[in-house]
């Protein structure tokens, strides 16, 4: 999952040893990238309530296979629409 996003323009990808991965937006912000991925029925967590993040700054979970591939391909096309 880590190399895949690390592949994709436009983001900076935390390193984790958790079932969560930090990522910041570099061209779009949180509220964007929340709607556009909810609306594809993915949901994401937005970091901006987190002390020393901003809007920039989304959180994703770790699952499975199946899902993890779903949410890459979805999450390719929210930065891109």
């Amino acid at each position: 999952m880590l190399s895949e996003l690390d592949g994709i323009k436009d983001i900076v990808v935390y390193k984790t040893q958790a079932n969560f991965i930090l990522i910041k937006l570099l061209k779009l912000n949180e509220d964007v990238i929340f709607k556009r991925m909810l609306q594809k029925g993915i949901l994401i967590r937005k970091c901006s309530s987190f002390e020393g993040l901003d809007k920039s700054f989304i959180r994703i979970a770790i699952k499975d296979r199946k899902n993890n591939e779903l949410f890459l391909k979805v999450f390719r096309e929210a930065l891109y629409d």
